[in-house]
């Protein structure tokens, strides 16, 4: 998004969202390392992902049975640091 908005020409080019973008961005990755530091190490965070080593005891993947005999995988490392984002993160303003 960042590079969206320092586009010239683009719709709403914006200096000041750029750093809110920007700002969001390092929050985001401080926190995530912050996370993973209490179960594991962090090898790279950036902004286009995370790799992290966890330890063998972790819990990764979850696979429920449904009543209609469909499964449903739930991938825990990542629906962690997703709720993570949710709580620490969301603008509820803009929310209906």
């Amino acid at each position: 998004f960042y590079g969206y908005v320092m586009r010239k020409g683009a719709r709403w080019r914006s200096m000041e969202m750029a750093g809110i973008v920007t700002k969001t961005g390092a929050d985001l990755i401080v926190q995530a390392r912050k996370l993973i530091e209490q179960i594991g190490r962090p090898l790279e965070l950036d902004t286009d992902g995370i790799w992290c080593i966890l330890p063998g005891s972790f819990p990764n993947i979850f696979n429920f049975e449904l009543e209609d005999g469909g499964t449903f995988r739930l991938e825990y490392p990542c629906i962690m640091l997703n709720a993570d984002v949710h709580d620490n993160f969301t603008n509820d303003q803009y929310q209906n």
